[in-house]
């Protein structure tokens, strides 16, 4: 019996330390309510949450990171904000839609590309449709939801489409016509799969929230039983890339962009297609520069489809705000790492995406400099932190 005693003791000791020492918890949820249904809803009207983010100090040495934090504010429409109640009282009313990129995740308000726009386009109301983990299948039916909360016209339309072929925009539609719809409970995305079973039973939904609890809170239970892939949030596309798909893909993606600009009750020529880019993609280009090689065919063919799809864009009459090769730059020509571990932007990258961001819509004002010319007094956030060189 002290045999098992001390046993245990010792146990609790080291899993105690263990706790003490390493900060392996999860933040299991990107709400900040117990909402449970589907992606496009709003997030809880005036409320805010606080979410842990790792960053690197060396750029992509995983020993070398450190922890930091941003508060996240949503206002009286359930958008991202700078404030729980914002008077949107300007007559021209932009509206950025798209992922964890366009709501501005891991960056602090001011940092985001809301938070730039807001001063680089005074006098214009921004309002952040961005929903993490979302994907242009579901960028109408985002903005149908928030048109209903907002109940005002948009004039200018801003959709961010994630370029990353094994995470990002297309690799996600994929999923959604193979697994379905990922939907949320209690502020945790799941599959299709497993939110039918949540619903239905109550001895899952016990054993999910005590391992969501236990990921949240636990260090040790995340070494000893680390989460897995989800495999039917994006279909990886690096063994499977061909030419011939490039077709069918952009057709996939032109039609999800018709649709937002159709409820948004905007022409092409009023809507800029940010095309977002990828840390995958510049760790390769890293690596291959480094070892004095050829990049990978994955990436080759990945630049050459969104080269594909931005040539298509315009010709359809968007505006096409691509600015992979000046943010991959950063790193290989400047030392300025743009992205944190997650592969989200830094500070860094949102600058340089909201300049050529900034100048589209400024086009569509008669000219950019005479519009900041006219509101230059009007700035709501400090300058923004340009991000260290390594």
């Amino acid at each position: 019996m002290k045999v098992a005693l001390s046993i245990l003791a010792a146990v609790l000791i080291s899993v105690g330390l263990f706790e003490l020492l390493f900060d392996k918890r999860v933040e299991v949820s990107d709400r900040n309510d117990h909402w449970t249904g589907k992606l496009s809803s709003p997030y809880a009207h005036g409320t805010e949450h606080t979410q842990k983010f790792e960053e690197y100090i060396v750029p992509l040495s995983r020993q070398d990171t450190q922890m930091r934090s941003v508060t996240y504010i949503y206002d009286q429409f359930g958008m991202r904000a700078k404030d729980k109640l914002v008077d949107y009282n300007f007559d021209t009313n932009l509206a950025i839609v798209g992922d964890s990129f366009t709501y501005g995740a891991e960056v602090n308000y001011c940092d985001s590309l809301q938070g730039l726009l807001e001063g680089e386009l005074p006098a214009i109301n921004i309002f952040n449709f961005g929903k993490a983990g979302s994907s242009s299948a579901f960028f109408a039916e985002t903005i149908e939801t928030y048109l209903k909360e907002i109940r005002r016209p948009i004039s200018v339309l801003v959709i961010g489409v994630y370029t990353d072929m094994t995470i990002g925009d297309l690799p996600r539609i994929l999923a959604v016509h193979e697994f379905g719809e990922r939907m949320y409970f209690n502020g945790v995305p799941v599959s299709p799969s497993l939110y039918k079973r949540l619903t239905q039973s109550a001895v899952e939904n016990l054993w999910f929230t005590l391992q969501t609890s236990a990921r949240k809170y636990s260090s040790t239970f995340n070494v000893l039983f680390p989460p897995g892939p989800a495999q039917d949030f994006a279909v990886d596309l690096r063994e499977i890339l061909r030419r011939d798909m490039f077709p069918g893909m952009g057709d996939a993606l032109m039609s999800n962009l018709k649709r937002a600009g159709t409820v948004a009750d905007l022409t092409p020529d009023n809507v800029v297609v940010w095309l977002i880019p990828s840390s995958h993609v510049l760790t390769e280009m890293y690596a291959a520069r480094s070892q004095n090689r050829q990049v990978q065919d994955f990436v080759a063919l990945t630049q050459e489809f969104w080269d594909f799809i931005s040539r298509r864009l315009m010709s359809a009459g968007y505006h096409v705000v691509d600015t992979r090769q000046k943010i991959y730059s950063l790193f290989l020509d400047k030392g300025v790492y743009p992205f944190t571990v997650s592969g989200h932007f830094r500070p860094v990258a949102y600058k340089e995406t909201a300049n050529e961001v900034s100048l589209a819509v400024g086009e569509m004002h008669g000219g950019m400099e005479g519009y900041l010319q006219r509101h230059s007094e009007l700035k709501p956030c400090e300058t923004v932190s340009t991000g260290h060189v390594f």
